[in-house]
């Protein structure tokens, strides 16, 4: 008995060493496998993030490029529906001048300030040219007076200009005056 035993004993002791060797092999690889699967899918939940925000980036870029198109159009065809109006403007002015009749007159400039206030809600509004120095970011020059006093300024009027919005739609036609000529 004591060498069934033995032989027992040295068959458990076999047993029991393999066991925990065969275990730790096995273990391992399946620890790597795990982590770099985690580390995979880490990865590509980053690369789907990073996409998702790019996307959502393009979009609300998309959204906002379309508002501005859809502002810029609708400015640009208010601008040319006023342009068609403003000589409408310049007559009820020229008439507002030739006219002595006060009664007259008075139903002009009646009409004329209705006009200017619808036009005034959607921001335009008449540029102050006498008195004023040259300026070719809002006059146009139609012919130089003799005026040793206000050279470079604008004597007078001959066509009144506008601003929508601070753009100018229509160039102030002026007289500037000028040194005598010797």
């Amino acid at each position: 008995m004591s060498k069934d035993k033995k032989q027992k004993d040295v068959k458990d002791e076999k047993v029991e060493t393999e066991v925990p060797e065969t275990e730790t092999t096995e273990t391992e690889p399946v620890e790597e496998i795990k982590e770099t699967e985690l580390e995979t899918a880490r990865r590509e939940a980053s690369e789907y993030k990073d996409l998702a925000l790019r996307r959502m980036a393009e979009l609300e870029n998309f959204r906002r490029n379309n508002q501005n198109l859809a502002k810029d159009v609708r400015d640009r065809t208010l601008s040319e529906v006023i342009l068609q109006i403003l000589p409408a403007i310049d007559s009820f002015n020229r008439a507002e001048e030739m006219v002595s009749d006060e009664k007259t007159k008075s139903g002009i400039s009646i009409v004329k300030d209705q006009l200017m206030n619808v036009l005034k809600k959607y921001g335009v509004t008449p540029i102050d040219a006498i008195g004023k120095d040259f300026d070719p970011a809002f006059h146009e020059c139609i012919m130089q007076v003799d005026s040793p006093d206000k050279v470079g300024k604008v004597i007078y009027e001959i066509e009144k200009g506008y601003t929508m919005n601070g753009k100018v739609l229509k160039y102030t036609k002026v007289a500037v005056g000028k040194e005598i000529d010797k």
